[in-house]
């Protein structure tokens, strides 16, 4: 009995089961060689460096496709095979937590990741998903840190800032969240004033006096509306007014009297001479 002619779809899985089978045909080879009498059996160790390295390339272009596939467990098996061939790679550990954070499981991502960043030679890639994994593991603040090592390394990635952002608002650190903010409009809006005011909301906070006052100068020349803005500018100077006037105190000689400002001499008290005793 002839069998049916298959069609288009199965013609097609079929061909591609095929050419795996092809390409995985070197790794038979090496196996049928130990069993038909040529020796033990090679472990990895006993392998050529070229020969392993090629092999750990072939595995990883695998698992890539069948990531791209959407076959998170083909590629999981891949990776492995890649990650036993060439222990030293930190892209295939990199790429083997990205598919444990698919899988939901932060725990083991975590630790491959941690191990590709140290490979790799403490560089900033792998560190946005080792924040996810952090953060699904509950542990918030390393998972800021990773984060703000990535804006370090790359200033103008705008998906680092808003996930920093976030992670910032839920650990309830307004103020470093509020210079995130300012950072994302700056970017994304550098012509809206509110960036520049919410900027200026940090700086004052964090007692940058003369940043404040330019932010709040730049934020009223763009057109800020309301009082507020000129509110906080007038209290900025008050502040770097008194800061100047107590530093200046400090470092006077307490037998030297200052002399008052100009335009002030009319209108200034005179002083009361001391009774002698």
């Amino acid at each position: 009995m002839v069998s049916p002619k298959p069609e288009g779809g199965a013609l097609f899985r079929r061909c591609r089961h095929c050419f795996s089978l092809l390409m995985l045909l070197p790794l038979w080879t090496l196996a049928g060689c130990a069993s038909w009498g040529h020796g033990p059996e090679p472990s990895l160790e006993d392998l050529d460096p070229a020969l392993r390295a090629e092999l750990a390339q072939r595995e990883f272009g695998f698992a890539i496709q069948q990531r791209l596939d959407g076959d998170e467990a083909a590629a999981y098996l891949h990776l492995v095979r890649a990650a036993a061939l060439d222990p030293e790679s930190a892209r295939v550990r990199r790429e083997l937590g990205r598919v444990f954070l698919v899988a939901d499981r932060p725990l083991e991502a975590s630790m491959v990741l941690e191990e590709s960043i140290v490979l790799g030679g403490n560089d900033s890639l792998g560190l946005k998903e080792l924040s996810d994994a952090y953060r699904k593991l509950g542990r918030r603040e390393e998972a800021i840190a990773c984060l703000e090592v990535l804006h370090e390394a790359h200033p103008y990635r705008l998906d680092t800032l808003y996930r920093l952002h976030a992670l910032l608002l839920l650990a309830n650190r307004e103020d470093r969240g509020l210079l995130v903010f300012g950072k994302i409009v700056k970017q994304t809006m550098p012509h809206w004033p509110f960036g520049h005011e919410a900027m200026g909301d940090f700086l004052l906070r964090d007692g940058q006096l003369e940043s404040a006052e330019r932010s709040y100068r730049r934020a009223i020349a763009l057109g800020a509306r309301g009082k507020s803005v000129h509110r906080k500018l007038e209290l900025t100077r008050r502040k770097a007014t008194a800061t100047a006037h107590g530093s200046r105190s400090e470092t006077s000689d307490p037998g030297v009297r200052i002399a008052p400002p100009e335009g002030a001499a009319a209108t200034a008290r005179p002083a009361i001479p001391s009774e002698s005793p």
